[in-house]
């Protein structure tokens, strides 16, 4: 996003005549989770008979549209394929460490290739038993062979984030896997600290490996909960560039908690603010888990916020849908939201295998979180029909894409939720969206942990660090032809809190055809980092307009004339200041009774006011309606009966020039 657009052309929204051509692209994702037999495979069932489970299950998945599978590998420190450092899982024979007739992990990439659906690896990297001692004396023991790396908390046992072995043990089993097999992409969910932990279950971690020097890659201070999310971040940047320096074409992404933070200060290291409106438990000081730092450090390729709550209420799924989007694309990232499709059904008629894997794993999806407002069940499947149009009406993603939890709830029960969406809004085939900046590197080019080494070589460093500097460099010049440069003087090398809209200014060059100028977030200028790429006819100054705030930039500038371009100048570095998210800038946003709204839906003001201009617009700013109301009141409610069902922005203007926002989605059904 190259600029902010106002909030009333860009928020939300677009009328929908009627449904719209099915995107091209767009990742359309099932969570295939193992753990309890909840979706495959079923541990009481033969060999053959759970191979033709799964086939059936990717029949199904590829006749209704779906182009992903994220298959859960290792729930709890256990492997559903062939793994150097844990046991088999017990999800498979019935018996940890019983070695199968066959490997899951092999036979699903074979049999989703064959039906072109993506297979990701998931992994749950930190969590060991459910039930402290459950492994005791079974294959992968970990609190026998390795009691170093994990805690206990509330009798559940859990590998410590904190402490460094950890993180090579997630490391080389993340090695081994994708050396070994074929798979498109690795993902993790959001297990990472327990929530509710004291500080005396990581107080030796804490005395042993916290340092401020580590700490202050991420964060300022030297705190418990800076230092367990420092922790988590260093595992999530080492994971990505392990992953890269085998493959790096191969997509990482992170599955978090919906709710980011509720503390303003969390959002404001990372140049933005929370959303308005949203209340709940939350990644930043429950599990200590900062999404917004992977997405700043470049550590993922996509999030999939666990957003398992409807539209409305204090976990608003547009609101959180925006805001996510938002934040992943200022740091252009894919941002892939994750829908329950769990939550179509009350918790006694999930379509799970038996009751007792039911109950035992909500159990274990919720502890780490208490219930919010609207986490009920049985909702009608509008509900998420809703979501996905509201999801591909989001003006901040990047690329279009969603997942559903979990792939039994999505192709089974009586709400058949695969076929309802095939029969409409499902009903064309897409394909997964490019990652431009995942591209196949040839044999011995350089990979991103050696790029991430030499992260802070300029251009001129490098050529002395690769070449005998003085010949190397001197070839450089007589091959351009060129004897003369130029020099970059603003902004100074080494500025901080550079405002995101600014000028670079260079010395001038006679005989100059056009300047040329670059900005990049890599001091190796790679395309990938280019945030200002621009050709200036013979001026010697530009503005340019950045997007990531409390970020080190590199700029450089070359010239170039009849006999061609001239070497870059030295390259500079500045840091940006505080940005802010697009929510500051806008005017007071409103709430709506009901949303989404059939018929009629109303708003209050917060305080009572007079003649008001009332404009409907579409996301790409078409102005639908236009209205004034003279009236004196504290509310104003509206007939959506002629409407077209889909999602608007409407904007409110009073004679005293106070400003109104809300947003509404029409929908497509009665509830």
């Amino acid at each position: 996003m190259k600029r902010l657009l106002p909030f009333a052309l860009v928020t939300l929204l677009t009328s929908i005549q009627s449904y719209p051509q099915e995107p091209d692209p767009e990742l359309r994702a099932v969570w295939l989770t193992s753990v309890f037999n909840i979706d495959w495979p079923n541990n009481t069932l033969p060999p053959s008979a759970q191979k033709n489970r799964l086939r059936n299950i990717l029949n199904i998945l590829q006749e209704n549209n779906i182009n992903a599978v994220l298959f859960q590998v290792r729930p709890s420190a256990d492997a559903l394929y062939q793994s150097a450092y844990d046991p088999w899982s017990q999800w498979i024979t019935g018996t940890r460490g019983q070695v199968p007739s066959y490997d899951p992990l092999a036979l699903i990439i074979e049999e989703a290739h064959k039906r072109g659906i993506e297979v990701h690896a998931w992994l749950n990297p930190y969590r060991f038993e459910m039930s402290a001692e459950q492994y005791a004396g079974l294959p992968g023991d970990y609190s026998r062979t390795h009691p170093e790396l994990i805690f206990t908390h509330e009798n559940r046992t859990y590998f410590d984030p904190g402490n460094p072995g950890t993180t090579q043990l997630i490391k080389n089993i993340i090695t081994d896997l994708v050396t070994h097999y074929n798979i498109d992409g690795v993902v993790f969910d959001d297990y990472f600290y327990p929530s509710g932990m004291t500080l005396r279950t990581d107080q030796k971690t804490f005395d042993t490996y916290a340092s401020h020097e580590f700490v202050q890659q991420w964060y300022p201070d030297l705190t418990r909960g800076n230092f367990r999310r420092a922790s988590v971040n260093n595992m999530i940047r080492e994971v990505n560039h392990a992953i890269k320096s085998i493959k790096p074409h191969m997509v990482f992404g992170v599955s978090p908690a919906g709710i980011y933070s509720t503390q303003a200060s969390a959002a404001a290291n990372w140049g933005t603010t929370l959303p308005t409106g949203i209340s709940g438990k939350d990644n930043y000081n429950v599990i200590y888990c900062d999404p917004l730092a992977w997405l700043h450090d470049g550590s993922v390729d996509y999030i999939s916020p666990q957003l398992y709550w409807v539209i409305s209420g204090n976990q608003d799924f547009i609101t959180l849908n925006q805001w996510w989007g938002y934040q992943a694309k200022r740091h252009k990232k894919h941002h892939f939201p994750s829908l329950a499709s769990y939550k179509l059904y009350s918790q006694k008629d999930l379509p799970f295998l038996d009751m007792d894997s039911s109950s035992v794993f909500l159990e274990s999806l919720i502890t780490h979180f208490v219930k919010e407002e609207n986490d009920k069940y049985n909702w009608p499947v509008t509900e998420i029909e809703n979501q996905i149009i509201a999801n591909r009406n989001n003006p901040y993603n990047l690329a279009q894409g969603l997942m559903f939890f979990s792939t039994n709830t999505y192709i089974n029960g009586i709400k058949n939720l695969a076929r309802y969406l095939a029969n409409d809004l499902f009903s064309e085939k897409s394909v997964i969206p490019d990652i431009p900046w995942l591209t196949p590197t040839q044999p011995g080019s350089m990979q991103l942990a050696e790029r991430a080494d030499r992260f802070l070589l300029n251009e001129r460093e490098q050529l002395l660090a690769n070449a005998d500097s003085a010949n190397h460099l001197a070839s450089v010049v007589s091959y351009t032809g060129y004897q003369k440069s130029t020099q970059l003087n603003a902004p100074a090398d080494g500025t901080v809190n550079i405002n995101l809209i600014t000028t670079m200014q260079w010395n001038t060059v006679s005989g100059v055809n056009y300047y040329h100028i670059q900005v990049a977030t890599d001091s190796l200028f790679n395309d990938q980092y280019l945030v200002v790429n621009h050709e200036i006819a013979n001026k010697n100054i530009y503005t340019i307009t950045l997007e990531q705030p409390n970020t080190r930039h590199y700029a450089r500038v070359r010239i170039a004339d009849a006999c061609g371009n001239s070497v870059w100048s030295a390259v500079n570095s500045f840091t940006t200041g505080n940005g802010t998210f697009v929510e500051d800038d806008r005017p007071h946003v409103l709430r709506v009774s009901p949303n989404p709204v059939h018929e009629t839906c109303m708003v209050n003001y917060p305080v009572a006011v007079g003649e008001r201009t009332i404009q409907w617009f579409t996301t790409h700013g078409k102005l639908l309606d236009e209205e004034v109301r003279k009236n004196i009141t504290i509310s104003d409610s509206f007939d959506l009966t002629k409407q077209q069902p889909g999602l608007y922005t409407v904007q409110i203007q009073t004679e005293n020039q106070e400003k109104f926002i809300f947003r509404v989605l029409k929908s497509n059904r009665a509830r």
